[in-house]
C-alpha cells in the first residue's frame, strides 16, 4: 500500500503523492472519483479511479435532472 500526505491549497487543490500515483498507474488527465464517507469525526475521503458503474450512475442522475446532451456533443472532443 502506498501512502503519503498532501496539503489543501487555497484553490482547494491537492497533489497526490508520486508513490500513490505510481501505485495506481495515474497519469495527467485521468478521471478520479472523490467521495467523503460522511463521517466528520474521522474525516475519511475516498479517492479512486472511476469504474463503468460510476459513469452510468452519473449519466442516470444527469438524465433525471434533465441535463442531457446529444451523442454528437458527447463525442465531439
Amino acid at each position: 500500500m502506498a501512502i503519503g500526505t498532501s496539503k489543501l491549497s487555497r484553490k482547494g487543490q491537492i497533489t497526490i503523492p508520486k508513490a500513490v500515483r505510481d501505485s495506481l498507474g495515474l497519469k495527467p488527465g485521468d478521471d478520479l472519483l472523490i467521495a467523503s464517507t460522511g463521517n466528520e469525526e474521522d474525516g475519511t475521503v475516498i479517492i479512486r479511479k472511476p469504474n463503468l458503474e460510476d459513469y452510468v450512475r452519473e449519466a442516470e442522475e444527469a438524465y433525471k435532472e434533465g441535463n442531457t446532451v446529444s451523442h454528437e456533443e458527447l463525442f465531439s472532443e
